[in-house]
């Protein structure tokens, strides 16, 4: 009987499962490698357990998924080289790449989250010195480090992922007041702009930027939602327009305070009579951000 430890799971373009988990099977019970199975039906049946690490070292963390070129990434912790480094291979036409060592600090990094982005930029987030770093590859060439601007607590074991074409959230535990909790992060793609954290538990993550969500529901009959939020206090006008480019209706135009916001609209213009159905559209206006989006209107 071995330890299996860490593991990481994917599911590739044709549908293939993937899960890879470091063990000591490999060698004694202090030494772990990275093994992995494949399953292409849905986990019925699954591949013969291969090896993938097979040295005198500690192999670990593994992280795997699938860029859009199809190649399959892996990232992983090893001590080969004296401190533990993170360190990726890939696979492509059923080979995997030698292993390439991603950081060499010599101050002991570990469990590595990895993404591809919308914009097919590469982003790895991992522990060091009990803070957590970061790298973007774009065009072959990978970042300098940068460390994640978290409250300078222990924080630990980074989990992320691209929520919107524009939004990266990065979940992690930290440990403040005594206690370890969650907390997230959450940041702009492009560029990754200075963040705001929260705890995850509560209802209110404050905003990193000005944005306009798509208005709910939409189409919509008669009624329907626009929300926005602010980064900072600013005086905003949020208006509707007809398809001719006309101002029929001012929601808002005042002096609101950093956060989230709601407003709803009744299809009603600003002399109050119902508008027939069609398309519209919602512009809100501040200082440094403005946005248009279309909503339909059908009775």
């Amino acid at each position: 009987m071995y330890n299996e430890y860490y593991s990481s799971i994917t599911q590739t373009e044709d549908g293939k499962i993937w899960i890879v988990w470091d063990s000591g099977k490999g060698g004694n019970d202090q030494q772990e490698d990275l093994f992995y199975k494949t399953s292409s039906d849905e986990g019925t049946s699954w591949s013969q357990e291969l090896r993938l690490t097979q040295n005198t070292f500690d192999d670990f963390h593994p992280c795997i998924f699938q860029t859009a070129d199809k190649q399959i990434w892996l990232f992983g912790t090893s001590n080969k080289e004296g401190t533990y480094d993170i360190y990726y291979s890939t696979f492509k036409v059923d080979t995997w790449s030698s292993a390439v060592r991603l950081t060499d600090s010599h101050n002991n990094e570990w469990t590595p989250s990895a993404i591809q982005a919308s914009d097919s930029s590469l982003w790895i987030f991992y522990n060091k010195n009990q803070e957590i770093f970061y790298k973007n590859r774009k065009v072959n060439t990978w970042s300098p480090e940068i460390k994640l601007p978290c409250n300078e607590n222990v924080n630990e074991d980074p989990n992320i992922i691209q929520v919107s074409n524009d939004r990266l959230w990065i979940v992690f535990h930290s440990q403040r007041a005594n206690n370890y909790d969650l907390y997230a992060i959450v940041s702009n793609l492009t560029p990754f702009v200075t963040v705001v954290e929260g705890s995850i538990d509560i209802a209110f993550l404050p905003p990193f930027s000005f944005y306009l969500d798509q208005n709910f529901p939409n189409p919509f009959n008669l009624e329907t939602s626009v929300s926005f939020a602010l980064s900072k206090a600013s005086h905003i006008k949020l208006s509707i327009y007809n398809i001719l480019g006309q101002k029929i209706k001012t929601l808002i135009d005042k002096n609101m305070n950093v956060g989230n916001h709601v407003f709803r609209w009744d299809s009603r213009d600003n002399s109050g009579n119902t508008v027939t159905s069609g398309i519209y559209f919602y512009r809100i206006e501040a200082k440094e951000f403005s946005q248009m989006k279309k909503m339909i209107l059908m009775k």
